[in-house]
């Protein structure tokens, strides 16, 4: 038996739905559910577009070596680090920043981590030995958001070092700037 899916994606930039469906943003999205009764948008924003946000909306300097970048997966609904123990174990860093990109691309969430956090947690997260890193599952959905969900992880919350939750229009600049 033959089936035919057909789909249609449709680009609109942000701000021309700001300006002329009634309601703007919110009530776009509001009136736009899926079969789960929300959006699903898959906009994608990288690591490098990511830190010129958060830089431009804020008076930090991130650089690409202490700061990790991950777009959510909508399968899982989290964002998945893999991070080398050695950047929380050598001392040469304090803190490292995490960039979690949401779900519709939407949003920048900021998380600076104390190297010290995970160093003395270690044993409560999961540790992949082929390659000597952290591997960790943050949470998306509001209900644990930025909790560790991996399994074989102890749960660890990071919610506590959210430094700035960012708003993005489509090109990636922040909505406000």
């Amino acid at each position: 038996m033959a089936v035919l899916v057909e789909a249609i994606s449709v680009i609109t930039r942000r701000d021309a739905i700001d300006a002329k469906y009634p309601g703007g943003w919110a009530a776009f999205i509001s009136a736009a559910p899926n079969a789960t009764g929300s959006p699903r948008m898959t906009a994608r924003i990288t690591k490098r577009e990511a830190i010129s946000a958060i830089n431009r909306a804020s008076a930090l300097t991130l650089n690409s070596t202490s700061t990790h970048f991950a777009n959510v997966n909508t399968s899982k609904s989290v964002c998945w680090f893999d991070i080398p123990v050695e950047k929380f174990t050598s001392g040469k860093y304090g803190a490292l920043d995490l960039l979690l990109v949401s779900e519709g691309g939407n949003m920048i969430y900021h998380l600076r981590v104390p190297a010290s956090y995970v160093q003395g947690n270690l044993s409560k997260f999961h540790v992949r030995d082929d390659k000597e890193s952290v591997s960790l599952d943050l949470s998306s959905l509001a209900s644990n958001a930025f909790q560790d969900v991996r399994p074989g992880s102890k749960k660890m919350p990071f919610a506590q070092f959210l430094v700035k939750s960012l708003s993005l229009a489509l090109n990636g600049r922040p909505a406000n700037g």
